[in-house]
């Protein structure tokens, strides 16, 4: 690699630092609003008891979180995690982790418009009370993030679903709460809700 190419590769990572920091400043400021503490977002993989609305989850704090590509992920999977999730839910021993309704938060970094992705099975589409604990569960902000129901590798058997009662009516598409940000891909200098919430961050 070039000298140059080196700077510009560097300059981008700086940017890009930048931009994640003014991205933390910007959700904790949307979670003080909305809830009185601000929260900052987590990435991660979860499962769902559907039975008692409740989220089993390992997730990072998204300033902490891995890059993939244009996304900031939790840096392990569900099957490495479910002997530990077992532990927290016995009734799911004996079970295969791809056996129970799972899914995943990640948060995609655009040009345009940056949120969280929330991947889930289709069957839980109209389960809106589940829906709402993985928010809460992840601290995800108002207005940015959206759920997708239409990666297979979420979809669960037909011999478990016949074993889990529905929640709800099935819907056939995403329910898209985000929100459009700016075109500007980097906010700079870094905002000033960074400094006024770094004191009642919540993690």
């Amino acid at each position: 690699m070039s000298q140059n190419q080196q700077n510009r590769s560097e300059l981008r990572k700086l940017c890009t630092d930048i931009y994640l920091l003014n991205q933390l400043a910007r959700f904790r400021a949307i979670n003080l609003a909305a809830h009185g503490e601000s929260f900052t977002p987590f990435v991660g993989v979860f499962w769902m008891d559907l039975a008692e609305s409740k989220i089993y989850s390992a997730k990072t704090p998204l300033g902490d979180a891995e890059d993939y590509g244009d996304f900031k992920v939790h840096s392990t999977g569900h099957y490495d995690n479910w002997p530990q999730i077992v532990l927290l839910n016995p009734k799911w021993k004996g079970m295969e982790y791809e056996d129970v309704p799972r899914g995943r938060v990640v948060f995609h970094r655009n040009k345009k418009q940056s949120k969280f992705l929330i991947y889930l099975c289709p069957f839980c589409s109209g389960n809106t009370g589940i829906m709402s604990e993985i928010i809460d569960e992840f601290r995800l902000p108002e207005g940015f993030f959206e759920f997708r129901f239409d990666d297979e590798h979420y979809v669960i058997s037909d011999e478990m679903q016949a074993d889990i009662e529905p929640v709800g009516e099935i819907s056939e598409t995403a329910v898209d709460f985000c929100m459009e940000e700016e075109d500007s891909y980097y906010d700079i200098p870094i905002t000033e809700n960074l400094k006024n919430s770094e004191a009642n961050t919540k993690i």
